[in-house]
């Protein structure tokens, strides 16, 4: 097996194993969905591939309404990103989410808080 081969396997193997505990691009696309298009969210709608782990999805801190990050992450699907350093990413359905300015790492997006009425807010965790 080539280094290049080898590598495409140890990215994969990494994703798969993000995805257990990690919400999910077409996750989040399912639960905002569901929320009335007004609801503030405690992130915003700017997307970018993720630096620490370039075939990931970073979504940038901020503030937005579910109609308008619903809309970002729709549009993301099945898009090839361009990696911080290069290089063409995919996003899928099961690209993992992570709160991070562009160019920087974050926490991961583990799940989702909407006992607040009017608000949807994203759970992060420091993975480091």
């Amino acid at each position: 097996m080539d280094i290049e081969s080898m590598l495409k396997v140890m990215m994969e193997t990494g994703r798969l194993d993000r995805e257990k505990y990690q919400l999910k691009l077409g996750d989040a696309i399912d639960i905002l969905a569901g929320a009335p298009g007004d609801t503030l969210v405690n992130v915003s709608n700017k997307v970018d591939s993720y630096r620490g782990y370039y075939e990931d999805l970073a979504i940038e801190p901020g503030e937005s309404t579910a109609a308008e990050l619903h809309e970002a992450l729709t549009n993301v699907i099945d898009t090839e990103l361009e990696g911080y350093k290069g290089g063409e990413y995919l996003m899928t359905v099961d690209t993992p989410l992570w709160k991070a300015y562009y160019g920087s790492t974050g926490d991961a997006i583990v799940d989702v808080d909407m006992t607040v009425p009017g608000e949807l807010r994203f759970i992060f965790k420091n993975i480091d």
